[in-house]
């Protein structure tokens, strides 16, 4: 029987050793990698020249999460930043040649890294797709709780 902590204990280390190989499979060209890149590179793709603050919306980010990461994409040459020809003060979003084919590569990695769970059987799958979801759930009720402004 599991107990709570052990739960913990396994979890943690699958985070760890997905980290290690996300790590592994996505530093290609001795460019940084880091949370969130592959998100974003993948919403960049699919929506060329978003700008900043619907970037952060569409990621369910702070803009200023984003904005780091952007400034992290730009700097590895993934990505470039231009105003808005119809309203100057907004940034659009756009990948480069080089930031499309990392966008491929991240989510080459993604889907080999989502083989892991060829090992359960479909209801199994299922079964710890509910979990996840009440555990994302509760996180994020208790994230909310915590943000909430208090009267």
């Amino acid at each position: 029987m599991w107990d709570n902590p052990e739960l913990m204990d396994s979890f943690l280390r699958i985070c760890r050793l997905m980290h290690r190989s996300h790590h592994q499979r996505n530093c290609g060209a001795g460019k940084e990698s880091f949370p969130g890149q592959g998100r974003v590179l993948g919403v960049l793709k699919s929506r060329p020249g978003v700008s900043q603050k619907e970037l952060a919306r569409l990621l369910d980010m702070r803009p200023q999460s984003v904005g780091e990461i952007l400034g992290k994409l730009e700097r590895n040459g993934y990505l470039t930043r231009s105003a808005n020809a119809l309203d100057q003060r907004m940034l659009c979003v756009t990948l480069t040649p080089e930031g499309m084919l990392a966008a491929d590569c991240m989510r080459r990695g993604m889907l080999e890294s989502a083989k892991l769970f060829d090992c359960l059987r479909q209801e199994e799958k299922e079964d710890l797709g509910q979990y996840l979801a009440r555990i994302i759930q509760e996180l994020e009720r208790d994230a909310a709780l915590e943000t909430r402004p208090e009267t």
